[in-house]
């Protein structure tokens, strides 16, 4: 089973997915960057070029993911993308953020099966006509399970080199229920009875565990692979020591390139709110000192106060 890195808007980008391909390599088969929003502009923004660049994603199987409603915009984004030698992108359907939806893109675009034909018929004759691979990450619908049923068949009518399914409603954001019967049909008409021979099926959802992605493979002996977000920076390593080398190269990367303090401690805060699973689940649950310098850190404004929390809780966990 492969094993995809899921795309994080603000936390997995280039920085970090170096970090973790020198900390853990050969672990992933597939990192997918955070979505870039499609537009018929003649050059990508700063901060979107930066994350792509091949440069800065060396010996990283990078899949760029797309995010439009309108065929001309993801034409033009995507050959941009092309000319940097990607010949594999990923299509949004699947975001279900508030600004998003309501411009009729990610989960929003579920809503409007004749805009979403009209939208894939476009993509995927130009896709078709450069030699590039199209891949969707989708959820099951908006509001309802039953809507699955008609978006699998539309899919099914175009190339779709890979299918990736996060089985919940826009309407559960991240906390609803897992729609496991959707995707079991799904799986079984795919990877059992094999009706879409040339599709690649992929589960994404709440897997944060081995023994998640044991059961996964118990469960669909034939699923070619598993996406994985929050997981792999809840528990990124089984050692305190790897957990701190992951924590220094992603630190050391976004100063590098990041000016001042405020924007590489809000990289770091936001890093925090994940790591700290794993510094607890690493033996410093409950421990009070732990707890303090947690505050403190989220408190940090300057750099200099953050490297001194860093040390105390590194020199903490180490007595421990």
């Amino acid at each position: 089973m492969n094993i995809y890195f899921a795309p994080l808007e603000g936390i997995t980008g280039f920085v970090l997915r170096n970090a973790y391909e020198s900390c853990f390599p050969g672990t992933i088969d597939r990192y997918f960057a955070p979505f870039i929003a499609a537009s018929c502009r003649k050059k990508l923004a700063a901060r979107d070029l930066r994350d792509v660049l091949p440069e800065n994603n060396a010996g990283i199987c990078l899949i760029p993911q797309l995010l439009a409603n309108k065929g001309e915009d993801f034409i033009s984004t995507a050959q941009m993308l092309y000319q940097f030698g990607y010949r594999e992108l990923n299509l949004n359907l699947g975001c279900p953020s508030a600004t998003v939806v309501t411009k009729k893109r990610g989960a929003g675009l579920l809503a409007e099966p004749e805009l979403l034909k009209a939208f894939l018929t476009e993509c995927y004759d130009w896709a078709e006509g450069k030699g590039i691979k199209l891949s969707i990450k989708t959820r099951i619908g908006m509001e309802e399970e039953a809507e699955w049923e008609k978006l699998l068949s539309l899919y099914e009518s175009f190339p779709v080199s890979e299918l990736i399914i996060h089985p919940r409603l826009r309407e559960d954001y991240y906390q609803g229920k897992i729609h496991e019967e959707a995707f079991a049909q799904t799986y079984r008409e795919i990877c059992v009875e094999q009706k879409q021979p040339d599709i690649r099926l992929c589960y994404n959802g709440d897997i944060i565990s081995r023994e998640q992605i044991q059961k996964l493979a118990d469960v669909y002996p034939k699923l070619p692979a598993v996406m994985i977000g929050r997981g792999f920076l809840m528990r990124p390593g089984f050692t305190v020591e790897r957990l701190w080398l992951f924590h220094d190269r992603i630190y050391e990367g976004y100063r590098s390139y990041l000016q001042g303090d405020k924007p590489v401690l809000f990289k770091m805060k936001e890093l925090w709110s994940y790591l700290q699973v794993g510094l607890a689940e690493l033996g410093e649950e409950n421990n009070p000192k732990v707890d303090k310098l947690m505050k403190q850190l989220r408190k940090c404004n300057a750099c200099a106060d953050y490297d001194s929390v860093i040390r105390q809780l590194k020199l903490l966990c180490r007595d421990n």
